[in-house]
Formats: structure tokens, C-alpha cells, sequence
């Protein structure tokens, strides 16, 4: 029973990181052998679009951002709501500065950011809602560039390529890449369901009051696959942000964004194993749910290894797997060693963003309420 254990967890594993990859690369490439390329010229379609930006004390930041929407190249109509989650310092003194230019509330007491786009909804007059974050800067084709995908009348929602001016970690810049790589694979079956809450656009058919307790990017994205439209992806980058180089602020940044994304999908109205739901399942377990619980299975793993040492191949696994707990311990007590050595630094990075799977998942379960985000640079 242990072994089988142990042989299924490892299978579980394998599947999360690279068999599913490995399946979306098999079906692209019988996609392509089957529907061979067309060329359908589709008349660029540009109608009006609300851009919705949430702002927490953003003064550093916020005139610029400002500005680069002001910028944005569109060539119709072009809306731009900014809403103040009764921020603290001057956010909300440059939007007054601006009122000429875009429209902006002011909240009396912080909603956090679903609250806040909540408030926003009613003033939204384009066909088409962007959602962009305040520390986002956007390249001025950004609009022309995602807004034609909804040509297709089948497409409910885009989401856009981020490129980050730095990462300093190693193994986030990996991670990354492989990210990318399967939003697209995904994309191109069909099967994304996840938007980055950083650049995307939707359907104003779409747009309602959301819940207080979900993601708002996971969410909105649930709602276009479940209703049987899909989600397209433009892998040109067209938002650039900054990453903290600061491991323990990627730590609470995870277990926010995990803790949301859990309450979303395991409270999400699912009503019946239709198409669109049987997708949005085979694409959201391994890409997300079977990732946040890594941690657990690592353990579970561990601890099952420990009654299979007779083996001497198990035995040199169970080795290494004390070995990499031992250096994360040390790691832990020792924060300078850590710093000084770029691979302590990617073990310890690694370990600290199991961890906030770990809590993010218990927090999204347990019905937790999820903490106002801050500006974390």
C-alpha cells in the first residue's frame, strides 16, 4: 500500500510539471496536423473601452501611470477610471489633479480591490473593460493590440503578456518562461481559464458585481469559460512591472494571491459537467490546484520514503530529500548565508513559495478572509 502510495504521488508530480505540458505540446501539434493554417482576414474591430485602474497608496507610481494610460494609441473612444481605496497619502489628490482627463472616485473607507471595481462597474461605458493594476506600466499599443482579438465573437476575455524589468531570482525567472510557454499551448486548445490581474480585457456582458471573496482576475475568467466562450492570450508583452527582490514580500504575495484563487475556484457556482466545465477542470487541476498542494504531496512523499529505505535507490532519495530540507532549515536560521550564494538563495526562494501554496490553500478552505494588499516595494 505504501509503495503504491509512493509510486502515485511521484506520478502526480511528474504529470503537474511535465506531463501536462507534455499533453498540451501533443495536442497543439495534432491540432495543427489537423486543422491545417488559415488565413482569415478579420476587419480590425475597435470599439469603446473602459480602462479601470484600483489605486492603494500609489504616489510614487500613480502619475506616471496616469500618464502612460493618457498615452495609450487608440483610435476611438477611450474611458479611463481610476477609484482611490480611501488611500492615505496623495493618490488621491493627483487623481483631483487629472479630473480633466479621466474620471476617478474617491472611497471613504478601504473595500479592497474587488470592492473597489465594484464601485467602479456602473460608470463603465465601453464594449470592452481593461483591466490594468496601478504599478503596471503599458506600451502604447496596448489596446491595438488586445482589443482586436474580440473580432471573434467567441472571445470573451484576452489576456496579455508581462514582462518584469528584473527578476532576481533565477527560479522565478524559469518559472516564468514555462508560464508563458503553457498559457499559450493552452490558448491555442482552448483551455485557458486564468487571466494575469495585472493586463486584461472582457466582454461588458461579463461585467457584474463581483463577490468580496474572490479573485477578481480568476473569477471574471471562470465566468467566460463556464459560459462556453473562450479566453484568448496576446504573447506580445505588452505590460511591464518591477519584482521585489525581497523573498519574504514574493511569500505574502503568494499566500494572498493563492488564498484568493482557492476561495474562488472551490466556492465557483459550478452547475454541470457540460464542455465548457469538463475544460475548465482538465486545465485549472494540474495548472493550479495540483500546484498548490506540491508542498503537501513533498511531504507526504518524504514521509512515506522514510518505510521504503530498504531499497538502496529509495534510500539515496530519501537521502537527498533530508539533504534539501536540512540546507531550507539552515537556510531559515541563517538569512546571510541565503544571501551570499545564488543557489541557497533559489532553494530558499523555492521553499518559501511551497510554503505559501501551503497557507494560501488553507486560508482559501477554512473560508479566511483575504487581507487588503498593499504596495510592497
Amino acid at each position: 500500500m505504501i509503495v503504491i502510495l509512493f509510486i502515485s504521488l511521484l506520478g502526480i508530480l511528474f504529470y503537474t510539471y511535465l506531463g501536462y505540458p507534455l499533453v498540451l505540446l501533443i495536442g497543439d501539434i495534432i491540432r495543427k496536423l489537423l486543422i491545417p493554417p488559415q488565413v482569415i482576414i478579420q476587419p480590425l474591430i475597435f470599439p469603446p473601452v473602459s480602462i479601470v485602474v484600483i489605486a492603494y497608496n500609489e504616489e510614487k507610481t500613480l502619475e506616471k501611470k496616469i500618464l502612460n494610460c493618457l498615452s495609450l494609441t487608440y483610435p476611438a473612444k477611450k474611458q479611463i477610471i481610476f477609484v482611490s481605496d480611501a488611500s492615505t497619502d496623495r493618490t488621491s489628490g493627483l487623481l483631483k489633479k487629472y479630473e480633466k482627463n479621466l474620471q476617478y472616485i474617491i472611497l471613504p473607507e478601504r473595500k479592497g480591490k474587488v470592492g473597489a471595481m465594484n464601485e467602479a462597474f456602473p460608470l463603465c461605458q465601453g464594449e470592452i473593460i481593461f483591466f490594468t493594476d496601478a504599478t503596471t506600466l503599458l506600451a502604447k499599443e496596448a489596446l491595438t493590440s488586445l482589443i482586436p482579438h474580440f473580432a471573434n465573437p467567441k472571445i470573451g476575455g484576452v489576456c496579455g503578456a508581462i514582462r518584469f524589468y528584473s527578476l532576481p531570482d533565477k527560479a522565478e525567472a524559469y518559472y516564468w518562461r514555462y508560464e508563458t510557454w503553457i498559457r499559450k499551448k493552452e490558448a491555442a486548445l482552448s483551455l485557458l481559464s486564468i487571466f494575469s490581474g495585472a493586463l486584461y480585457a472582457i466582454r461588458k456582458k461579463y461585467l457584474s458585481p463581483l463577490p468580496l471573496w474572490v479573485s477578481d482576475d480568476d473569477f471574471m475568467a471562470l465566468c467566460i469559460v463556464a459560459a462556453g466562450d473562450k479566453i484568448d492570450y496576446e504573447p506580445t508583452p505588452l505590460a511591464f512591472e518591477s519584482e521585489t527582490s525581497e523573498i519574504e514580500m514574493k511569500y505574502i504575495n503568494r499566500v494572498r494571491s493563492v488564498h484568493r484563487a482557492m476561495a474562488t475556484l472551490v466556492r465557483f457556482p459550478f452547475k454541470k459537467l457540460t464542455l465548457p466545465y469538463l475544460r475548465l477542470i482538465f486545465s485549472a487541476l494540474p495548472h493550479r490546484f495540483l500546484k498548490w498542494t506540491t508542498g503537501f504531496m513533498l511531504i507526504l512523499l518524504y514521509t512515506l520514503n522514510i518505510f521504503l529505505t530498504r531499497d538502496s535507490f529509495l534510500r539515496w532519495f530519501f537521502l537527498l530529500q533530508s539533504f534539501v530540507l536540512l540546507v531550507y532549515l539552515m537556510l531559515l536560521i541563517f538569512p546571510d548565508i541565503r544571501e551570499k550564494n545564488s543557489f541557497f538563495r533559489m532553494i530558499y526562494y523555492i521553499g518559501r513559495m511551497l510554503w505559501a501554496g501551503m497557507v494560501g490553500m488553507l486560508l482559501g478552505l477554512k473560508k479566511q478572509k483575504s487581507l487588503f494588499w498593499t504596495p510592497q516595494r
